[in-house]
This record gives structure tokens, sequence and C-alpha cells, in this order.
């Protein structure tokens, strides 16, 4: 599982990615003159973008591995009081 999940934010980033370059070319580009949002709004969304990005690595990365029921303990270990 965390190998397609892997697959999937690596597309989804490259998709995001193209988009926010997109949005922030055309916010600077076609920014009205004196006009200072952009100023404002690219440092901003870079850092929130950052934020987000790392929080997501984050949770991505603390995903358990594991590969299917093998490696998956017994629900009568769970259960039981032998902590071996």
């Amino acid at each position: 599982m965390f190998y397609i999940s892997l697959g999937i934010f690596i597309v989804f980033s490259s998709i995001w990615g193209f988009f926010a370059s997109a949005a922030l070319y055309h916010l600077k580009k076609y920014a009205m003159p004196g006009w200072t949002a952009p100023r404002l709004v690219v440092p901003l969304f870079f850092s929130l973008s950052l934020l987000f990005f790392l929080l997501s690595l984050y949770f991505l990365f603390t995903m358990p591995r594991t590969r299917g029921a093998e490696d998956q303990r017994p629900a009568s270990f769970i259960y039981s009081n032998d902590l071996t």
C-alpha cells in the first residue's frame, strides 16, 4: 500500500506543481501596475505550500510498509496476555 500511495503522491505533486506554477506566473504577469498583492501572495503561497508538502511527506513516510496478511500479527496476539 505504501508504494501505491507513493506513486499517487508523486503524480499528484507533479500535477499540483504544474498548476501552481501556472497560477503564480499568471498572477505576476497580469498583475495591475502598482498592485502589491503579488509581493504578498507569492511568499505566502510558497511558505504554506512548503508546510503542507512537508506535512504530507511526514504522513506518507509514517505509513506502515506492510505487504499484506503475512506481515500482520494474528488477532490472537492482540488479545493474549503473553507479551513475549
